[in-house]
């Protein structure tokens, strides 16, 4: 049947014949619509219910042969009377068919392979639209084309968006990876994959799209907040603070080496820094005893200190040079004067610096 569609896909493209369109989008849809009926209900009942599954490559030999369908769609979707392709359809069409093939060949209990899954099929759409959009030289190819990579990317941010749903799902339904938490591989595979796509430029010719004007810019503090929070839920507050604080000095560090677009992360250290003194201190206070002196959890939070230091000479010594070209709304962080820089980043490492002598020595000691 997929050989007897794309045979009349391509008879459309040669010949015409009234109808023949309406006519195999329909059987299109009511035929591959009934292998993934056929596959979801097998899913349902391996999930909620005692049936045995499909299995992984019953699936795929089932619905591979039928992807054949959606790519003989794009290759003859021409419209004569606009002089273009019209591949959008088709390019969704392929979308939902691989998801359906993964939701198909993904075993009960094992949601991390189905996060993996859907970050994989992100990528590689996100890894897709810009390789076919270096294929087209400028416009007015693109719109001959029918735009295939503005669709490749709706198809990337959604697929995206359900790996990070489906991730958090598994802090209510936690599962073991390699016998570790299975949240640990998904979490960095899912960051990992977050940074690459933020990295990508966009294109140098038009049309430059709204989802490269509004929400590609933005992926690198999605990156940052899932990361920040990963942390957060999964390390030790005594180490918390070290972590956040080696962030910000590395990206001190690098500032001056970075992109422009992506020199923010220079504000965003700054804003790491005051994070890692807040939970140093926070920790002196609640955790840290007189009889904690040699402990590593002490050593973890002296070592936040030191860093916090390490970061203000750093910071200072740099300045706000680095921070010049960036967007005016970013002015009361990266340009602040002189002496609120100073008083910035030593007050709290100063701050820190008190908490953890006083709670770390008897009073006595002290006075």
């Amino acid at each position: 049947m997929a050989g007897l569609l794309g045979a009349l896909l391509y008879l459309r493209q040669r010949l015409t014949v009234p109808g023949l369109w309406a006519g195999l989008v329909l059987a299109a849809i009511g035929y591959v619509g009934l292998q993934w009926a056929h596959v979801l209900h097998a899913a349902v009942e391996q999930y909620f219910g005692n049936a045995h599954g499909l299995g992984a490559g019953h699936v795929l030999l089932y619905l591979l042969p039928t992807m054949a369908v959606p790519l003989a769609g794009m290759r003859t979707a021409w419209w004569p009377a606009g002089e273009r392709f019209v591949r959008w359809p088709w390019l969704y069409f392929l979308g939902l068919h691989l998801v359906v093939m993964l939701l198909g060949s993904v075993p009960p209990g094992h949601l991390a392979y189905l996060v993996l899954g859907l970050l994989a099929l992100a990528v590689a759409a996100f890894a897709a639209a810009q390789a076919w959009r270096r294929t087209l030289p400028d416009a007015a190819a693109v719109a001959r084309a029918g735009q295939p990579d503005r669709y490749l990317l709706h198809l990337s941010y959604g697929l995206l968006l359900a790996s990070l749903a489906t991730h958090l799902r598994l802090y209510f339904a936690p599962e073991t990876l390699l016998h570790q938490p299975a949240e640990y591989f998904t979490a960095a595979a899912l960051f990992g994959g977050l940074m690459a796509l933020a990295m990508a430029r966009r294109p140098a010719t038009g049309p430059v799209y709204a989802s490269w004007r509004l929400l590609h810019p933005g992926l690198l503090e999605v990156a940052l907040l899932f990361g920040t929070g990963t942390l957060a839920h999964h390390v030790q507050a005594a180490w918390l603070g070290l972590a956040w604080v080696a962030f910000a000095l590395i990206t001190c560090a690098l500032m001056n080496q970075l992109p422009l677009r992506f020199r923010r992360l220079g504000v965003y250290g700054r804003l790491y820094f005051w994070l890692a003194a807040l939970v140093a201190g926070a920790f002196c206070l609640r955790y840290i005893g007189t009889e904690q002196l040699m402990g590593t959890e002490r050593w973890a939070v002296a070592s936040t200190v030191a860093l916090l230091f390490g970061y203000a000479g750093l910071a200072l010594r740099i300045g706000n040079a680095p921070l010049a070209g960036l967007s005016p709304r970013w002015a009361l962080l990266a340009q602040p004067s002189r002496h609120q820089l100073e008083a910035g980043l030593l007050y709290p490492a100063f701050a820190v610096l008190a908490l953890l002598f006083i709670q770390s020595f008897d009073r006595s000691v002290l006075t």
